[in-house]
């Protein structure tokens, strides 16, 4: 499914400038690369990860988070079919990839901590758009967090590519609250509970 990638990378070039800008007037950045291989025997599937992250501080209190990924999938799987001596009769062979970046906004105070972010996913048959505001304020001096999220996924499915019920592209929405409260009993333990409704 094409996605406007262009857009997204002029926007992701943007805040990388604007970080660099940052990280000159505070001098607080961290820039890392990961590459990750998954490899089943005989090359049945094998999926290959490039990651980038970036970090600086945007005064005393913030700090903006960015990651931008490109994985790739590849190798066969079965279909359901009979095995036979003829290995594409019940085999389906794969080759995808997915660019995707989060950009994270992050505050770190001394009476409460507050996140923004927002997600792009980028694959064949699959296109993500996500928002996600999350805070946690500390009482009886920081013993007891009380946490609280919402998310919001806008998803576009192709179901016209092979193999699938052919209905064009489908719209997703998906909505969900979190919250959560945790409690230090010691400094080695600490127990929680979270509730999550998602629609």
């Amino acid at each position: 499914m094409k996605a406007p990638w262009k857009n997204s990378i002029r926007l992701f070039a943007i805040v990388l400038v604007l970080s660099s800008e940052t990280n000159n007037a505070h001098g607080q950045k961290a820039l890392r690369g990961k590459y990750q291989l998954w490899a089943e025997d005989d090359g049945r599937i094998e999926v290959k990860s490039w990651y980038v992250e970036g970090e600086t501080a945007l005064g005393e209190w913030w700090k903006m988070d960015v990651t931008a990924l490109v994985d790739t999938i590849t190798g066969a799987t079965p279909i359901g079919r009979p095995p036979t001596d003829n290995p594409d009769d019940w085999l389906a062979r794969l080759e995808e990839e997915r660019k995707a970046w989060v950009i994270q906004l992050g505050r770190h105070g001394l009476e409460y901590d507050f996140s923004f972010e927002f997600g792009l996913s980028d694959e064949p048959d699959y296109y993500s758009r996500s928002l996600a505001v999350s805070g946690t304020k500390g009482i009886w001096e920081d013993t007891l967090n009380l946490n609280l999220g919402l998310s919001y996924m806008d998803d576009r499915i192709d179901t016209s590519v092979p193999g699938g019920p052919g209905y064009g592209i489908r719209s997703k929405y998906t909505p969900e609250v979190f919250f959560g409260v945790e409690r230090l009993l010691d400094d080695k333990s600490s127990v929680s509970l979270n509730f999550t409704y998602g629609k």
